[in-house]
This record gives C-alpha cells, structure tokens and sequence, in this order.
C-alpha cells in the first residue's frame, strides 16, 4: 500500500508491517529514515513515524486498520522540552523513568539516548524490564550503550548483562538490585544514562523495590509517567529530595494485552536460542548458584540408606549441608509429611527439598565466566550418574558457574511454568 506524507504529517504503524521509503525522510524517535531505507514494525509493536519532508512509503501489512493517523507531532513538546532539559544538566546524570505498563517509558527512552547521541554525548540505556525486555533476552536486565541513532532499543549493542532468571522482579528483588548495582557501576562510564523499569507499580512488595531501586541508583532526575496519579505513592517518599518530572500518558499508546507480551518474549526467546548448540558441564568442575543442587555433600552409604527408609523412597541422587537435605527421587511416588518432620528431627536441618528425576529439564539458567553473566541457557539434562549438566546455549564462552533461574521454557521459546522453588 502506497501512502504519501505532507512534511510534518504522521503516521503510527502496527507490526506486523514494513515500511518502504521511495522518497523523502521520515523520523521514528528522533531517528531519520532516507529515502530507499525499509524497516520491520514486529507483531505486538507500533512505530510512529513523522514525514520530515514530502515522502512517498510503501507499507506492507496485514491490514488498512494498522495504518493510524495521528494528530500533533509524534513527539509531543512536553517530551521536546524533556530532552532539552536533560542536555543541560549536569554529566553524567542518571535519568530514572518510572510508570505503569503501557505507558510509553521505552518509547521515550528511545527518543532521549537518540537526542542525548546526536548532541555529542556517550549514552547508555540501561533495561531493568525483565518481562520485556529490548537489550539482551528476557529475564534479565542489560546495560546498552548507543553507537549510532536507533528507532528500536533492541538495535542498542549490548555492553553488559545480569541474569536474574525470572519475567518479573517479584519474588526476584534482591537478584534485580544486586543486578542494578553491577551494571550501574559500568554505566558511569558514560555521559548520560537512561533507565528503563518494569510497569510494576502496585502492592507493598513494588513500594518496597521501587524505593529501594530509587535509594541505589540515586537519579538526577525521575521521570514519572502517569495516566493520572497511579504512581504518585511511589514518588511521594523523594518529593524535595530528586527532582521529579512528570509526563502524562500519550492517547496514541499501543496496548499489548498479555499474550502480546508473552507472544514478544517467546521470539526474543526463539531469536536468542536459533543458533544455540548443546554443551556439557563436569559438576564437579563448576560452580552452581540460585539453587540446592551442589551445595552440600552426598552422604556415606549407611546414611543415605537411613534417609531412604525414613522417607520411604529411592535415591538417585542425594545431599547434606548444613542447614537441608536435597533428595532426588529415582521414581515418583508420593511422601508423608510425617516422615519429613522426622527427618528434620534426626538430622538437625531446616528444610528437606525432594524432586522428581528429570524435573531439571528445560529450567533456564544464567551462564557466567570470570564474573562476566555471558548469558542464558536451559537445562537439557542433569546425568547424575556421570555428573555431567548439558545446557542449550548459544554462549561460547568458557563457564565457570551456572546460576538457576525460576522459569521452564522450550529450546523455541515457549514459556511452560514458572518455578515456585529452588532445584
């Protein structure tokens, strides 16, 4: 379908779509697009471009329904004013942006790091969004700094990564600030460093993160994206202490309802796996974290015999520390709670953690060497008689310790179950 823009006309494009420029220039958050240069609006996002002159497009689309027409400018002056405002503050400066989902704050940061690059200074975003994430794959968090304009952040090369395992920092809290704090430390490298969050705005457990978020990045600035006032309980602890900015939502705002959200991490997911391979693991000779498995010791013959008549099960394979015993059953039958608290009882430990063989199969795991998070992969199998771990990978890198996450998923990205407890 061939459109024709007016200099300043704009348009917002639904994905699935790509545009064609035939002629003239159009801008995408502050990024030019020439003429003959094409681009991909992916399922479940929108772009809004803006002819900077007459320009002639292609567009290529499942539907006439993608092709909006916006009034006003795509970027609004509010957002202008913004950008200016953070050019002249004082470098480096952290810029915090906070709001519910669907709010625009990664747009927004797309359009800041791009004016921030083309004014001269060394821009880095940092994607603390570990549901949808755009520098590195999901769940984690990713430090990007820009080397040229952008019109999507996952276009942003990636300097850093932390794994924290999970599609939402609930329940993950102390893996996301210990996250923060690593990649933070590199950020300020740079000039300007922008930060992108999660739309987790309410219940006790957000007020706390986010406040602790606050009081570690210490920002120079916190933009506040809102609908109305949703997230004004969360800056109310820093008025007169940060300088806050707030923006209200834009009405052109795609919303994505859970499956397109789900449906963009399992291709982030399947884009990162494509070109993965299987690597093995000697479990002795690496180190493990996030999780029970190796971080005891197997017991001596007699006493693993005494743990199976006392849980009435068969071991495949078994471990003590100080403080639990990790037991994995060589078939599935059910336990008494009875026997448990008896075990408890005759070896002094907290916790008996008891799993079924094979349950490891397809957890997602961080890959870490020389303290470098290199990335992710999933567990294809843990031979426990051999003592080999095999991970699905496309991290080449030499491993040194593997780190457990709390989701299952396929080697094509589809998301199977969250883990409720440690393996």
């Amino acid at each position: 379908m061939e459109i024709k823009l007016k200099k300043n006309e704009v348009r917002k494009i639904i994905g699935p779509s790509k545009i064609q420029v035939d002629d003239g220039e159009i801008e995408i958050f502050g990024k030019k697009i020439y003429s003959s240069e094409s681009l991909i609006v992916k399922k479940g996002k929108s772009l809004p471009i803006e002819a900077n002159k007459l320009s002639i497009l292609q567009i290529n689309t499942d539907s006439s329904n993608n092709i909006e027409k916006i009034e006003g400018p795509a970027i609004s002056e509010d957002k202008r004013k913004l950008a200016k405002k953070i050019l002249e503050l004082a470098k480096p400066c952290k810029i915090l942006l906070m709001g519910g989902g669907d709010t625009g704050k990664t747009s927004l940061i797309t359009y800041l790091a791009n004016k921030s690059f083309e004014n001269g200074y060394k821009t880095a975003v940092l994607d603390l969004d570990v549901g949808q994430h755009d520098i590195g794959p999901p769940c984690t968090i990713g430090l990007g700094i820009l080397k040229e304009s952008v019109y999507d952040l996952k276009d942003v090369p990636i300097e850093s990564l932390f794994f924290v395992g999970n599609t939402s920092p609930s329940g993950h809290m102390i893996r996301c600030l210990a996250g923060i704090g690593r990649l933070l430390e590199e950020a300020l490298k740079n000039d300007v460093i922008l930060i992108d969050t999660s739309g987790w705005i309410k219940g006790n457990a957000a007020r706390s993160y986010k406040t602790s978020k606050i009081e570690l990045i210490k920002p120079n600035l916190i933009v506040g994206i809102q609908k109305e006032s949703e997230i004004e309980h969360l800056l109310k602890p820093f008025y007169e202490i940060i300088p806050i900015h707030r923006l209200s939502v834009s009405k052109n705002i795609h919303i994505r309802n859970f499956n397109d959200r789900r449906f963009l991490r399992e291709v982030s997911f399947r884009d990162y796996f494509l070109n993965a391979t299987s690597r093995s693991f000697n479990c002795n000779e690496i180190n493990f974290a996030y999780c029970l498995f190796k971080t005891g010791n197997k017991p001596d013959e007699s006493t693993l015999k005494s743990i199976e008549e006392i849980l009435d099960l068969k071991s495949k394979y078994c471990e003590i520390s100080k403080d639990g015993i990790f037991f994995v059953q060589d078939e599935e039958k059910f336990w008494k709670l009875d026997n448990l608290n008896l075990l408890k009882e005759k070896y002094n430990v907290q916790y008996i953690h008891i799993v079924q063989l094979d349950i490891e199969k397809g957890i997602l795991v961080g890959l870490v060497g020389n303290n470098i998070h290199y990335g992710t992969g999933i567990i294809e199998e843990i031979d426990y008689e051999e003592n080999i771990i095999k991970i699905f990978t496309p991290v080449k890198e030499i491993i040194d310790q593997i780190q457990f996450g709390s989701l299952r998923i396929s080697k094509s990205g589809v998301e199977l179950e969250k883990i409720k407890t440690f393996f």
